[in-house]
């Protein structure tokens, strides 16, 4: 398969360190002038085999043109692999702590879906589930705006979201919907998250599909106190898996 080209320093750093992807060439921009100083990630990668090569336009041209911010580095690398929803249920399992999951409903902005990954990382989430169709790709964009978090962190693509979801209820998994303002949604505050649990995000304005909602277990909602009706949808994610770190038994 083709390879893909990783870039910026966050997202080469954490492939080097995650070992998940086959790391093959770390490209560096050669820059005007003599020579260039050892780069402090050439050590990382030659540890591993990598291949560390030094050009003055080459493989940056085309991310030049494509307007991405590669601070002079890149690293070809394998296709990236879905995780199963098997994996990150034994990964939870094997850490001996009921999963805590978020599940994105055909979210179509990379940069949306990667800082929702970075979030997962940060909050200790077992791993994401996201759709295969009708959603931004896993690719390098996400990678980059999640800082290097898609590196480290278990994803799974399906091709149904809700009989995903279906599977995790039969697992033991509570499904929660975060909706912004509806009756029938629960302040987040006013409950109980220390469960199995499975936090579901909708995309970009339309938010949760009916069908996945219909599948949800309760729906929650983000208090608000201002103006503005919502937080965005990264923002809520970020609030209701902190939220639910917190409320796990000797969280601290």
């Amino acid at each position: 398969m083709k390879p893909e080209l990783l870039y910026g320093f966050h997202a080469v750093r954490e492939a080097l360190r995650a070992g998940r992807r086959d790391c093959r060439v770390l490209w560096l921009l050669q820059p005007k002038g003599r020579g260039r100083p050892p780069h402090r990630l050439t050590d990382l990668a030659r540890a591993q085999g990598v291949e560390v090569r030094t050009t003055p336009g080459g493989v940056f041209r085309g991310l030049q043109e494509a307007g991405v911010r590669h601070q002079g580095m890149a690293l070809e690398v394998g296709p990236w692999r879905s995780s199963t929803l098997e994996e990150v249920l034994t990964g939870a399992a094997d850490k001996g702590e009921p999963p805590l999951l978020l599940i994105l409903d055909h979210v179509q902005d990379p940069r949306n879906v990667g800082a929702m990954l970075r979030i997962c990382d940060a909050c200790g989430a077992h791993g994401a589930i996201c759709a295969r169709r009708r959603a931004a790709p896993l690719s390098p964009a996400v990678s980059h705006a999640s800082a290097g978090a898609m590196e480290h962190l278990p994803v799974v693509q399906v091709s149904n979201v809700r009989q995903a979801m279906d599977r995790l209820r039969d697992e033991g998994v509570w499904l929660g919907g975060l909706e912004g303002s509806t009756d029938d949604a629960v302040p987040i505050g006013k409950f109980d998250l220390d469960r199995p649990l499975a936090l579901v995000v909708g995309g970009e304005g339309a938010g949760l599909s009916r069908v996945v909602r219909d599948s949800c277990d309760f729906l929650l909602r983000l208090a608000m106190h201002g103006q503005v009706a919502s937080f965005n949808a990264a923002s809520a994610v970020a609030i209701a898996l902190y939220l639910a770190r917190q409320s796990r038994s000797g969280a601290r």
